[in-house]
């Protein structure tokens, strides 16, 4: 069985490092990228199609709410995972309604994060509907205040 391929987005380095440990331990796992910013994680994504992208939301450059739509349509078949340290349900659930697979709080244990990616990998990837400018500009406006 081949591992499932993984991209980490995130600005933080030291995080990005954490988390390729914590999954290139666990079997079945392979970490074949990282980008710092979602424009670079379009580019990865377009090049490497990854089975699931790891996606922090705040970020420079492009953050990782802008990132998601365009993440989805570059590989509409990679789950595309929020790991996100702002903790709320409500900004989940726009997470998802903008195509996330699922919403991850950065505080979890590197053993659950594992286990919480190949629960994710378990399941089919849901279809991408691109929400229209109306809807997306009221799902961001959503998210910004949340955040």
């Amino acid at each position: 069985m081949t591992d499932a391929r993984i991209l980490l987005v995130d600005d933080n380095d030291k995080l990005r490092a954490l988390y390729r440990i914590s999954l290139q331990m666990a079997q079945g796992l392979e970490v074949v990228g990282e980008a710092a910013n979602g424009a670079e994680a379009i580019e990865e994504t377009r090049g490497k199609r990854p089975d699931l992208v790891l996606l922090d939301l705040s970020m420079p450059t492009m953050d990782g709410l802008e990132a998601l739509g365009r993440l989805r349509q570059a590989s509409p078949q990679s789950h595309v995972v929020v790991l996100t340290g702002f903790r709320n349900e409500r900004l989940g659930s726009v997470a998802i309604e903008l195509g996330a697979t699922a919403f991850l709080e950065k505080g979890i244990s590197p053993t659950e994060l594992a286990a919480r990616v190949k629960d994710v990998l378990a399941r089919p990837v849901p279809a991408y509907h691109e929400p229209g400018e109306e809807k997306r500009a009221e799902l961001e406006r959503r998210v910004r205040d949340l955040v």
